[in-house]
C-alpha cells in the first residue's frame, strides 16, 4: 500500500455493528471489533459506536471476553445519546468512573467513552445540548442538508463541536447529491468544523452496492469512501465546490493514481502529509455498521 493511501484509510472506520442495515445483536459486534482490534487491518479501525442505552449490555459482552484480549490496550468508545441528555451524560460518567481506571486486570475496566453523537435539527437544538454535555466529551451534532445547514455550523463552531453527516442509506432517497456533500464540505472548511460521515459508505469509489443484505434487497449508486474523504481533503487544501462535486461523482478507479508521495485525481494532487492533516483535522471517520464489507471491497479493488 503507498503511504498516500495509508494516510486517508487510517482509523477511517467508526465501526457500528448494531446499527442497521447489519442491526447484530452485542455480543458478536463486541466479539468482531475486539477480532478487528487484533487483526491485519487493525489500523484501519477507530471507534465503537454504540447508544447509551446499551452500555449494559455492552459491559456482560465485555467481559465474556477472553482476558488476554480484553486487557490489551483500552478500547475508545463513541455513544449516541437519547433523547434525557443529562440521564444519559450521567449514565457515561458512572461508566467511565468504573470502566477506564487503567491498570485494572478486570476487561469490563478497559473502556472509555471519548466522544457522543446526537441528532440536532438546528442551532438553537445544538447549544441548548451543548450546554448540557461536558467539554471534556467530544461531541458530534448529525444536522440535516437542509436551510438550517448555516446556522447549525456556526452553533456547532461556537460550541467547539463538530458536523456528521449522513452519506446514505437503506434507499434512494437518503443518499445527498454529490453536490449537497461538496457544499457541506466548502461549509465545514469555511467555519473550520470538523466532521464525521455516516451510512452508505462500503465501496471504496462511487458505484452501484445493495442497500442492505436481504437476498431480494434492491441496488443503487453509492457513494465510494475513498471520494468521500479525497473530496474533503482536497476541499481543505483550496479545491472549489465544483470540483468537488465532479470527483464526488468519479467512478473510475483508474482515474486515482496512488503513489507514497501524495495522490493525483485528474490534473489535482494532494500530498500524504497533507492527506494525513486533513484526516486528523477535517475529515474525520466514518460510521460503519461493516468493517469487513469496506476492507473486502478494498482488496476487491486491488488497494489493500
Amino acid at each position: 500500500m503507498t503511504e498516500s493511501l495509508h494516510a486517508l484509510l487510517n482509523g477511517l472506520i467508526d465501526y457500528a455493528g448494531l446499527f442497521p442495515p447489519a442491526a447484530l445483536t452485542m455480543e458478536p459486534t463486541v466479539r468482531n471489533y475486539n477480532a478487528y482490534r487484533h487483526g491485519e487491518q487493525a489500523w484501519f479501525l477507530a471507534r465503537l459506536v454504540m447508544p447509551v442505552a446499551r452500555l449494559a449490555e455492552f459491559e456482560s459482552a465485555f467481559q465474556q471476553l477472553p482476558p488476554t484480549d480484553a486487557a490489551a490496550g483500552q478500547w475508545r468508545l463513541t455513544a449516541s445519546l437519547g433523547p434525557n441528555i443529562e440521564a444519559d451524560v450521567a449514565k457515561i460518567a458512572d461508566f467511565n468512573r468504573r470502566c477506564a481506571q487503567p491498570g485494572n486486570q478486570s476487561a469490563a475496566e478497559s473502556a472509555f467513552i471519548e466522544s457522543v453523537e446526537l441528532r440536532a435539527a438546528n442551532a438553537e437544538e445544538i447549544r441548548r445540548a451543548a450546554s448540557l454535555i461536558p467539554k471534556q466529551l467530544q461531541t458530534y451534532f448529525e444536522i440535516p442538508l437542509s436551510d438550517t445547514l448555516e446556522s447549525s455550523l456556526t452553533a456547532i463552531a461556537e460550541v467547539g463541536a463538530r458536523a456528521k453527516i449522513r452519506t446514505g442509506g437503506e434507499s434512494p432517497e437518503m443518499f445527498p447529491t454529490c453536490p449537497q456533500l461538496a457544499s457541506f464540505f466548502v461549509l465545514c472548511n469555511g467555519f473550520d468544523v470538523p466532521f464525521k460521515a455516516s451510512a452508505g459508505l462500503h465501496r471504496p469509489v462511487r458505484g452501484p452496492q445493495r442497500y442492505n443484505y436481504k437476498p431480494d434487497s434492491a441496488s443503487g449508486i453509492m457513494h465510494g469512501f475513498l471520494n468521500v474523504f479525497l473530496a474533503a481533503a482536497f476541499v481543505r487544501q483550496g479545491m472549489n465546490e465544483e470540483h468537488a462535486a465532479w470527483l464526488l461523482a468519479e467512478e473510475s478507479p483508474e482515474s486515482f493514481a496512488w503513489e507514497d508521495d501524495g495522490v493525483a485525481w485528474r490534473d489535482h494532487c494532494i500530498g500524504a502529509k497533507q492527506l494525513a492533516a486533513a484526516r486528523r483535522s477535517f475529515c474525520l471517520t466514518v460510521g460503519s455498521c461493516s468493517f469487513a464489507e469496506p476492507v473486502d471491497n478494498l482488496k476487491a479493488f486491488g488497494l489493500v
